[in-house]
């Protein structure tokens, strides 16, 4: 195979809303469509990054392939096998044109099934939430919506017995709609994130770890088909969360952009980590880390006041959750706290404390458990347990109205 010589230039110019990296992710896609649907080309490979520059390699190397490459100029061809030039660089020019007009071409439907785990006797991270799980569990069945982009499928798994004290385990069926005109690198990224934050997002839902494998191919047509007709039907409620809905894609996109998205995502992702811990000191660590996800800032001055941002943002983000907490008769047991002196005062203090539950193990290391993981009434415990709550309301908080948090801005 001889090389071509990179003579025509195509040339991706993103619509207003498109990053620069989803809008190569797209034109690749549509690319593959024309390969696919006009010439039945098989295996597609995608696209890679190799001495700073975008490759793709699309087809079979050694059969046919069309092998892409980004120059400052835009792309061109490298090689190719089985397809003429001239229609090569016609397939480019109409997927860029695709690109610019922001066109996905349809709705690529994948599935997977994601479950909640099952309280275990003996198991560490099971008996440090033993009283968390008490109040937070929720038991949900039936069809439930995020946005228009995920169905969630609820029922009770089979295969596993409770007793009296918890819910039964669930199996969810999460069907995802994921836009692009075909399956490609695209769909399959956007399938993996919008996964592993749908299971973020159920965990805060039911207040359970919730095991997730993202999909890596689309269903069957016939499939795709019947997931697309109940996409229209109204019969299904959307998922929340003591009355606030859960829904990061649309909802909170459409009232805080994609900045509320990010930091609701990281959040729900922080929480459901700190769910999985065996160590407390571990777990403390990923609530915090959970609060200080919703009102951090993305620019330099994010290191300035960290401390003071931290107690100020909780106050403006969830002053009633955090006098909750001050008011629960096993706060001083859980944080080894003394109330002092005015509200104002207490507040301060216990947010001084909780700050420094991530800051001590993340500088110092974290420490032996140092507590019998089968006494569930140990302080570690109720610990747990009264973080989740301030953790799942900074966050519902956070979606219902997102805002942004200027403590430490240079200009303040």
């Amino acid at each position: 195979m001889i090389p071509i010589m990179r003579e025509v230039f195509i040339k991706v110019e993103p619509a207003a809303a498109m990053s620069e990296d989803a809008a190569n992710a797209l034109f690749m896609a549509w690319v593959w469509y024309f390969l696919h649907s006009r010439f039945e080309w098989q295996q597609r490979n995608g696209l890679d990054v190799r001495s700073g520059k975008r490759t793709a390699l699309l087809g079979v190397s050694t059969g046919n392939h069309l092998t892409l490459v980004e120059e400052p100029s835009g792309w061109c061809v490298a090689s190719s096998a089985g397809i003429d030039l001239h229609v090569a660089h016609g397939i480019m020019r109409e997927a860029a044109e695709k690109v610019s007009h922001e066109d996905f071409g349809g709705t690529v439907v994948y599935r997977t099934e994601m479950k909640t785990r099952p309280w275990l006797v003996g198991e560490p991270s099971a008996m440090l939430n033993f009283i968390r799980l008490m109040g937070d569990q929720v038991h949900i069945l039936g069809p439930r919506w995020l946005s228009d982009a995920v169905l969630l499928d609820f029922a009770d798994d089979p295969d596993h017995s409770t007793g009296n004290l918890f819910i039964p385990p669930s199996v969810i069926t999460a069907t995802f709609f994921i836009p692009g005109p075909c399956e490609s690198d695209m769909s399959l990224g956007l399938v993996r994130s919008v996964a592993e934050a749908t299971a973020a997002i159920c965990a805060l839902a039911c207040g359970r770890i919730v095991d997730c494998v993202p999909p890596r191919f689309p269903v069957p047509p016939e499939v795709a088909t019947a997931a697309l007709a109940r996409r229209s039907s109204t019969q299904a409620l959307g998922l929340a969360r003591n009355y606030v809905s859960l829904d990061i894609f649309q909802e909170l996109h459409q009232r805080g952009g994609p900045d509320s998205v990010v930091r609701a995502r990281n959040a729900a992702f922080s929480y459901h980590a700190a769910l999985k811990q065996d160590s407390v000191e571990a777990a403390m660590v990923f609530f915090v880390t959970a609060l200080e996800a919703l009102f951090v800032p993305r620019q330099n001055w994010r290191k300035e006041k960290v401390t003071q941002r931290f107690i100020g943002g909780m106050q403006m983000l969830c002053l009633d959750a955090v006098d909750e907490l001050l008011a629960s008769p096993n706060a001083e047991y859980a944080f080894n706290f003394r109330r002092r002196g005015e509200v104002r005062r207490q507040r301060r203090e216990i947010l001084e404390l909780i700050y420094d539950l991530r800051s001590s193990p993340v500088h110092q290391g974290i420490g032996p458990p140092g507590f019998d993981f089968m006494d569930v009434t140990a302080p570690e415990s109720t610990r747990a347990a009264l973080m989740s709550k301030l953790a799942q309301a900074a966050i519902l908080n956070f979606i219902s109205v997102p805002r942004s948090f200027l403590i430490g801005h240079p200009m303040f």
